[in-house]
């Protein structure tokens, strides 16, 4: 997967939309909430996902892998070169993020969401 194909999927999310942080981070959010945030003008292109502790610590066996600077620890894994992971396993870590991140909003914000 690379950026682009990284960016559609995560708009592809009802309520998510992006923006440009800290002036070179592309970020996915929720209602505001990040969800995905990549250093797109990095080569190779790196992102960090929210992940639950077990698979926290299944993923950071594999060298492409580590705990993400400055974000929960063992709560967000950093990949540190996306076009090297799977299209399936990113997807798949893309939306456990955005289902993670979006169950923490109220039930009131969710159900917004789901009616977009």
């Amino acid at each position: 997967m690379n950026i682009e194909d990284l960016r559609n999927y995560a708009l592809s999310f009802k309520g998510t939309s992006e923006q440009i942080k800290w002036e070179v981070n592309l970020v996915f959010m929720v209602a505001e909430k990040i969800f995905v945030l990549s250093s797109a003008d990095a080569i190779p292109t790196r992102c960090s996902v929210k992940v639950d502790e077990e698979t926290f610590f299944e993923l950071i066996e594999d060298d492409n892998f580590k705990q993400a600077p400055y974000l929960a620890k063992r709560q967000w894994v950093q990949i540190q070169d996306i076009e090297l992971v799977s299209d399936s396993l990113m997807k798949e870590l893309v939306l456990n993020s955005y289902k993670a991140v979006k169950a923490k909003l109220t039930k009131k914000k969710q159900k917004e969401i789901d009616e977009l």
